[in-house]
């Protein structure tokens, strides 16, 4: 396991004490693998090296980065309880665990009716996407190309 990842997997765990001095010196390090001739290697590396300045300076705030974590988790349940509104799954277990006091396991996409409103900001778009991809990977057949004729009739229409 390269050191970036060990480090990250040692915070993770709480593992570790110096996790920001440790992770910079591994990003850092990751940065420097870069070509030399890359501009991001020198931005990236001048603003890590400026970092671990600062950290020397003042070690981040426990507390500050226990908010900022909590915080992040907000955003996050708030978006996995909109994706479950409009797929109509269970926001607390997708499905995935019997014992769950909300769906008991059965809150798969469509367990329930989507919200619309909600299905038309977060699948729609996506929907669309898809959609569009699919017809600009579709070859334009001509009136006098067989194989379109046998598409038609697949799909239904009649071919005169």
């Amino acid at each position: 396991m390269d050191d970036l990842r060990s480090t990250l997997m040692r915070m993770l765990s709480g593992r570790t004490v110096d996790t920001s001095a440790q992770l910079q010196r591994a990003l850092l390090a990751r940065i420097n693998q870069r070509p030399a001739d890359d501009p991001l290697r020198e931005i990236l590396g001048a603003m890590l090296a400026g970092g671990q300045r600062e950290a020397q300076k003042s070690q981040p705030d426990p507390q500050m980065l226990l908010r900022a974590a909590r915080d992040a988790l907000k955003v996050l349940q708030q978006r996995n309880s909109a994706l479950a509104a409009a797929l109509g799954g269970c926001a607390e277990c997708w499905g995935t665990q019997a014992d769950c006091p909300q769906c008991k396991g059965l809150g798969r996409p469509g367990w329930v009716t989507p919200d619309p409103a909600v299905f038309e900001t977060w699948v729609s778009p996506a929907v669309r996407a898809m959609a569009q991809s699919t017809s600009d990977n579709q070859p334009d057949r001509g009136a006098n190309d067989p194989s379109g004729d046998a598409h038609a009739i697949h799909q239904g229409a009649t071919v005169s």
